[in-house]
C-alpha cells in the first residue's frame, strides 16, 4: 500500500472527511440563517463578513481535532496512532497531522482569497420592470453631525445621481428617503414607505488622503442581502466609487445598461478632491436653503463653493453647472431679478458647454435659464425632454417638464408630469403642493384639496397650510373653514406668510381692526399676495395694505396719506419705468387710488404687456386681472367687467372665482351692476 493511498485511508478511519462535509454543511446553514437575521436585527453590516470568515478559521482546527480525536460512547478519545512507517508501538510521526493542518491552511487561505477577490462580485437576482425599484439612504457618518458631515451628505447625493441616471430602474429621488436617517424603522418598513423592493444602505468616512465606503444592498422581498462591498481608495478616485457602486446595482438589479448610460455613469466630473469637495458644500448649502428662512444667505453660500470648485479645477463642468443653478435660482425666486444676475448664470452656463456639452445636467440647467431667465417655454421644453433621456429619475427635471408645460396653458399634460415627478419624489411636500397648485388653476378644488392634504401631512412648516385656506375661500368662499385652517396651523408655519395669511382672511370677513393689526404683526414690509409664501409673490407695501383698510373704514384722510408714501416708496424702485411686475402691480393700484387715472391706466397695460397671456398662459392673466382691479379702483365699470368676464372662462395660477368676487373688496365699485352680480352669483342668473 502506497504512503498516499494509506493515508488517504486514515483520513476515512478517522472520520475527517465527515467531519469536513458536516463542518462545511453547518457553515452553509448559519450563513443562510444569518443572512436573513442580520439585516431584519439591523445589525452592523460586517457581522455577516466577521461571522464568514470566523467559520472559515475554525476550519483547520476542526480538521486537526478529527484526526486526533475518535467520538465514541465512551465519549471522546485519543485516536489511534498511524504511521505507515513505524512499527507497532513506536512513537507516531508528526508528519501527517502537520501536513494535514497545512493543507487546511492553504484551502482556508485560497477560500478567503477567493472571497475577497469575489466579494463585489454582483450576481443578478429575479427582477421584473415593475420590481426593479430602489431606495438608497442616507449614508451613514461617524461625524454625523459634526464639520464633515456635508461629505457623507453629499456623497449620498451623488450616488443617488449616478444610479438615477439607469432608466431600466426607478430611483426613488434624495429628497424623499433623506427623512429616514436615523429613524427607529426596520428597512421593510421603510421600503413599504417608499414603495420599493430594494435599499441600499451605506457608511461612509475618510481621512485627509483617503476615503471609505461601504454598501449594502438589500432584497426586502426576501430578507436577504444581495450584494455588498467595502471600498478604500485615495479622495481623488471618489467619482470611481460612486461609478462602481451604481454599475454593480445594476448588475445586481438585472437591469439593461446602454453604452451611454455606462458612459454617462463612468464619466469623471473632476479628479482633483478639493474641487469636488467644495461641490459637496455647495450641495450641503443648496439642501439648508429649502429647509430653513435664510434662503437667500445659505444660496449665496452655496454658489461661493461652487465657485471655489471652478479655481481649483477650471475645468470642472459640473461645478459650473451647478453655480449656473444657483445663480438661476437666485434670480426667479426674486431675491435679485437684476439683469446682472442673469449675466452670471449665462457666464458659468457657457463655461460649462464650452467643457462638456453632452452632460444632461447642463441641459437640464439650460431648460431652466430658458424658463426663468426669458420665458421662453418652448426652448426650455426642449431641453429638459433632451436631458430626460440621460436622467429618467430626475424628479425635479420630470416636474419641470410638467412646469413649462403649465405656462403653455397644457394644463392636463402638466398635471401628468407633474404627478410622474412625485413619484420619483413620493416625499417631497414641495411636489404635492405644486400638483395642488395645477388642479387650482384648473378650479379642481377637490383634487387640489386632496394633494395639499398630503403635502401637510409630510411636513409642518408648509405653505401648503396658507393654499388649503385659500383654497377654501375661492372655491366655496367658506371663511370659517379657511379660519379653523389657519388657526390649526399657528406656530407650525413662518410668521412672514402665516401674519399675512391672517391678513388677507381679516380683509375678506371685513374684519377692519383684525387685519390692520395682522399687518403690524408681520416681520416684513412688503406683503406677499393673499395667501404666498414666496418672494416672487412680494408685491403689496405695507403702506399700499394700510391705505386699503383705512379708505374701506371711511378714513380717505388717512389712506391718502398712505398711498402717497406707497407712491414715494415705488418711485425709488423704478416706478412705472421698472421691468419688476412686482413694482407695477403695487403702483397701478396706489395711483388709481389717488385718482391719478391716465398714470394708473398706463401703468396697466405696460403690466399686460409685459407679460402677454399668448406668452405666458399661467401667469399672464394674473397681470390682465390686476388691470381689471385698476379698472375697479377707478370705477370704470364696463373695462372691468369685461375682462373679469374673460378670466372666469380662461385657466391661470389663482384663477378667478365668483366666490372672490363675492368677498373680495377690489371689487366693491362693481356692486350693483347687472353684469357684475351675474357673473359673482351664478347660480342665481342660471335660476332666473
Amino acid at each position: 500500500m502506497s504512503r498516499v493511498h494509506a493515508f488517504l485511508t486514515e483520513l476515512r478511519r478517522r472520520k475527517v472527511f465527515r467531519v469536513s462535509a458536516w463542518y462545511a454543511a453547518g457553515v452553509f446553514g448559519l450563513v443562510q440563517v444569518a443572512d436573513a437575521v442580520v439585516p431584519a436585527l439591523n445589525l452592523p453590516e460586517w457581522t455577516l463578513t466577521a461571522l464568514v470568515f470566523a467559520a472559515i478559521a475554525g476550519f483547520p482546527v476542526a480538521v486537526l481535532f478529527s484526526w486526533l480525536f475518535d467520538l465514541t460512547p465512551d465519549g471522546i478519545r485519543r485516536a489511534a496512532r498511524f504511521d505507515p512507517e513505524a512499527g507497532s508501538g513506536e512513537r507516531e510521526s508528526l508528519a501527517a497531522p502537520l501536513a494535514l493542518l497545512a493543507f487546511s491552511f492553504v484551502l482556508v487561505a485560497a477560500t478567503g482569497w477567493w472571497l475577497l477577490r469575489t466579494s463585489a462580485d454582483a450576481h443578478p437576482v429575479e427582477t421584473t420592470e415593475a420590481d426593479r425599484t430602489l431606495a438608497i439612504l442616507p449614508f451613514e457618518d461617524p461625524d454625523a453631525g459634526g464639520a464633515d458631515a456635508y461629505f457623507a451628505e453629499g456623497l449620498h447625493d451623488e450616488v443617488v445621481a449616478r444610479i438615477g441616471k439607469l432608466g431600466d430602474i426607478r430611483v426613488i429621488s434624495r429628497a424623499s428617503v433623506a427623512p429616514f436617517a436615523g429613524v427607529d424603522l426596520s428597512v421593510e418598513e421603510i421600503a413599504r414607505e417608499l414603495n420599493v423592493r430594494f435599499v441600499l444602505r451605506g457608511r461612509v468616512s475618510r481621512s485627509a488622503e483617503e476615503v471609505e465606503m461601504a454598501v449594502d444592498l438589500l432584497d426586502t422581498s426576501t430578507g436577504r442581502r444581495v450584494w455588498g462591498d467595502r471600498y478604500r481608495r485615495p479622495a481623488a478616485e471618489l467619482n470611481e466609487i460612486e461609478a462602481d457602486v451604481a454599475l454593480a446595482t445594476a448588475r445586481v438589479l438585472n437591469a439593461r445598461v446602454s453604452p451611454r448610460e455606462s458612459e454617462s455613469i463612468e464619466r469623471q466630473p473632476t479628479r482633483i478632491a478639493e474641487a469636488m469637495d467644495y461641490l459637496l458644500r455647495g450641495h450641503a448649502y443648496m439642501r439648508s436653503a429649502y429647509e430653513e428662512e435664510v434662503t437667500d444667505r445659505r444660496w449665496m453660500l452655496a454658489m461661493a463653493m461652487y465657485d471655489s470648485a471652478t479655481v481649483v479645477d477650471p475645468e470642472f463642468a459640473l461645478a459650473y453647472t451647478h453655480l449656473a443653478w444657483t445663480h438661476l435660482r437666485y434670480y426667479w425666486f426674486g431675491f435679485d431679478r437684476s439683469d446682472e444676475r442673469l449675466a452670471l448664470a449665462r457666464s458659468a452656463l457657457d463655461r460649462a458647454m464650452a467643457l462638456d456639452p453632452s452632460l444632461p445636467e447642463t441641459r437640464h440647467v439650460l431648460g431652466n435659464y430658458y424658463y426663468w431667465g426669458s420665458r421662453d417655454y418652448t426652448q426650455a421644453l426642449f431641453h429638459y425632454e433632451n436631458a430626460r433621456e440621460d436622467l429618467p429619475n430626475d424628479s425635479e427635471l420630470v416636474a419641470s417638464i410638467g412646469f413649462a408645460k403649465r405656462r403653455q396653458g397644457r394644463f392636463e399634460e402638466a398635471v401628468r408630469d407633474q404627478i410622474a415627478g412625485f413619484e420619483l419624489d413620493p416625499r417631497n411636500a414641495l411636489y404635492a403642493r405644486n400638483i395642488a397648485q395645477t388642479f387650482r388653476t384648473m378650479r379642481r378644488f377637490d383634487d387640489a384639496l386632496g394633494y395639499l392634504e398630503t403635502a401637510i401631512a409630510l411636513t409642518t412648516n408648509s405653505s401648503a397650510v396658507q393654499h388649503k385656506a385659500e383654497m377654501q375661500i375661492a372655491g366655496e368662499g367658506d371663511l370659517e373653514a379657511a379660519r379653523t385652517t389657519l388657526r390649526e396651523a399657528e406656530g407650525l408655519v413662518t410668521p412672514g406668510p402665516m401674519a399675512a395669511a391672517w391678513f388677507w382672511l381679516h380683509l375678506y370677513a371685513r374684519e377692519y381692526d383684525r387685519a390692520l393689526a395682522a399687518l403690524a404683526r408681520s416681520p416684513e414690509d412688503r406683503i406677499m399676495e393673499p395667501f404666498e409664501d414666496s418672494p416672487q409673490y412680494r408685491v403689496y407695501p405695507r403702506a399700499l395694505l394700510r391705505g386699503m383698510v383705512l379708505d374701506l373704514t371711511g378714513d380717505a384722510e388717512a389712506a391718502r396719506a398712505e398711498y402717497e408714501a406707497t407712491l414715494r416708496e415705488l418711485e425709488a424702485e423704478g416706478g412705472a419705468a421698472s421691468t419688476d411686475s412686482r413694482v407695477l402691480k403695487a403702483l397701478g393700484l396706489a395711483l388709481a387710488a389717488l385718482g391719478r387715472e391716465k398714470e394708473a391706466l398706463a401703468v396697466g397695460e405696460r403690466l399686460v404687456e409685459l407679460l402677454p397671456s399668448d406668452v405666458d398662459a399661467l401667469w399672464g392673466p394674473g397681470h390682465l386681472e390686476y388691470r381689471a382691479r385698476i379698472d375697479a379702483r377707478l370705477g370704470r365699470v364696463d373695462p372691468a367687467v369685461d375682462t373679469i368676464e374673460r378670466l372666469l372662462g380662461i385657466q391661470y395660477y389663482r384663477s378667478l372665482t365668483p366666490a372672490l368676487l363675492r368677498l373680495d373688496p377690489a371689487w366693491d365699485r362693481l356692486r350693483g351692476d347687472p353684469a357684475f352680480e351675474r357673473l359673482a352669483h351664478p347660480e342665481a342668473a342660471a335660476g332666473s
